[in-house]
C-alpha cells in the first residue's frame, strides 16, 4: 500500500506519558471477487472509494509484572493513620486515565499490585472513587481479597510488606500513624515486580475525499479445463497505480488499466502462466475386480479431466495386486502372501487391466485386493501427486 506520510515520529518504549500523534493519508482499498472460466470473464462493478486520514494517538500502555513471593510464619503490621486525604500524583494519574490505561496506572500507583491484580480490581469496579483515608484504602483492598479479585498474598504485600511505600505514594502518610505488629503468614518478596514498557495506538479515521468508480474487468488468457473455475480477487483503489489482482488457484494473473474515461476504468486481467495442481479426488471414480479363470480383470473408471488433454500428456495408472491363499479357517493368516505392482496408461473413461494370480490356490481359494493410483505425467494442468482408491476384496475359488 502506497501511503503519503505526513508526519514521521520515532517512538521509544520509555517515552513520557504525554500522547504522541502521527498522521497518514491514503486511499482505502476494496476487494472484488471474480470467478474465471476457460472462456474468460467480463464483469463490471460500481464502487465508492474513500481517501482517509488516520491520526495515530500513541501512548505508553506498559504494565507491571506481579512480584514473586513466598510465605512464611512471621510478623505483619496493622496500620492506623489519622490525616492524609489521598492527594497524590499517582491517584491523579489513575483517575484521569482512559479506560484502557486504568489497570496500568493502578499497578503503578499501588506497590505490590501487578498486571493481573490491577485488571481484576478495575474490572470489579474497585477504587471507583478515591479512598480519602488509609482506613478506606485498606477496606477496599480487604474487600477485593475477600471476594477473590486479588489474592490474600497481594493484600498482605499492599497493606503490610509495602505499607510505607503505599502510604507515601498514595498521600496517606501525613498526620500520625501507628503500626501494631501481629503474627501472620508473612509475604516475603523473592523478586520485585517490574515494569514492562509497551506502546499502544488509539487511532482515529476520517474521510477527506470520495471517488465513485465504474470498473469493467476483462479477464483473458486463463488456462483452465472445462471442469475448473478460477477465483481471483481484484483490489481497487482511488489511486489507479495501486489497482492489483491476486493469483488464482490455477493461474497467475497480471492486471493493467487499459482505458480511463472520467470515472470509468477498463481493467484488463491477463493469465500469466498456469499452475500445476493435484488432480481432484473425484478424478478416480471407481475401481473393481472382475474374476475370470486364472486371471482377474481390474476395471478403472476416471473422470474426463483425468485423461490426457494434450498430446504430450500421459495419464498413468499404478496398481498393486495383493493375493493370499485362503486356509482351513477361511482366512489368509497374517498379511498377504504376494504383493506385486504393475503400470498402465489411461486412454478412456473406463479402462481394463490384467491383475494376474501368481500363487497356488489354498484350501478355500485365493483372496485378492488391489490398490490403485492414478497420476499425470508431462501435464501443464496437474502435478504428479496421485489419487488413490482400493478395490473390495474378492475370493477366487
Amino acid at each position: 500500500m502506497m501511503k503519503s506520510i505526513l508526519a514521521v515520529i520515532l517512538l521509544s518504549a520509555s517515552f513520557a506519558a504525554t500522547n504522541v500523534y502521527a498522521q497518514e493519508v491514503y486511499w482505502k482499498k476494496q476487494n472484488v471477487d471474480l470467478q474465471v472460466t476457460g472462456a474468460g470473464s467480463v464483469s463490471s462493478v460500481n464502487t465508492v472509494l474513500n481517501r482517509i486520514v488516520i491520526t495515530h494517538n500513541y501512548y505508553e500502555c506498559g504494565y507491571y509484572e506481579e512480584p514473586q513471593v513466598i510465605e512464611r510464619t512471621g510478623t505483619c503490621y496493622e496500620v492506623k493513620c489519622s490525616g492524609g486525604a489521598g492527594r497524590s500524583e499517582a491517584w491523579d494519574a489513575f483517575y484521569s486515565a482512559r479506560k484502557a490505561e486504568k489497570p496500568s496506572k493502578l499497578a503503578a500507583a499501588i506497590k505490590g499490585v501487578g498486571k493481573a491484580s490491577a485488571e481484576a480490581l478495575v474490572a470489579g469496579n474497585y477504587f471507583s472513587s478515591k479512598p480519602r483515608s488509609w482506613d478506606s484504602f485498606k477496606s477496599e483492598i480487604t474487600a477485593a481479597a475477600n471476594s477473590g479479585a486479588i489474592t490474600q498474598q497481594v493484600k498482605t504485600m499492599v497493606l503490610s510488606t509495602y505499607r510505607a511505600d503505599n502510604m507515601a505514594n498514595l498521600g496517606y502518610a501525613a498526620g500520625s500513624c501507628t503500626s501494631v505488629p501481629y503474627s501472620c503468614q508473612e509475604v516475603v518478596i523473592v523478586q520485585e515486580g517490574y515494569y514492562v514498557p509497551r506502546t499502544c495506538d488509539d487511532s482515529r479515521e476520517t474521510v477527506i475525499d470520495t471517488k465513485v468508480l465504474n470498473v469493467t474487468m476483462d479477464v483473458k488468457g486463463a488456462v483452465l479445463l472445462p471442469s475448473e473455475v478460477d477465483k481471483v480477487s481484484v483490489t481497487l483503489s482511488g489511486a489507479i497505480s495501486e489497482i492489483s489482482v491476486s493469483q488464482g488457484i490455477y493461474n497467475n494473473y497480471s492486471a493493467h488499466v487499459a482505458e480511463v474515461n472520467g470515472n470509468s476504468i477498463l481493467l484488463e486481467i491477463d493469465g500469466a502462466g498456469r499452475r500445476q495442481v493435484k488432480m481432484p479426488e473425484n478424478a478416480l471414480q471407481s475401481v473393481s475386480l472382475i474374476p475370470g479363470g486364472s486371471h482377474v480383470t481390474l476395471q478403472v473408471g476416471v473422470a474426463p479431466f483425468a485423461l490426457p488433454v494434450v498430446p504430450t500428456e500421459k495419464s498413468i495408472v499404478e496398481y498393486t495386486v495383493k493375493t493370499c491363499a485362503v486356509g482351513f479357517f477361511g482366512s489368509c493368516g497374517i498379511g498377504w502372501d504376494k504383493t506385486e505392482s504393475f503400470y498402465g496408461e489411461l486412454t478412456q473413461a473406463t479402462s481394463l487391466f490384467d491383475a494376474p494370480i501368481k500363487i497356488a490356490k489354498g484350501r478355500n481359494g485365493i483372496r485378492m485386493e488391489v490398490d490403485v493410483k492414478i497420476y499425470k505425467q508431462n501435464s501443464i494442468y496437474h502435478d504428479a501427486r496421485p489419487v488413490s482408491r482400493t478395490t473390495e476384496k474378492i475370493t477366487i475359488k
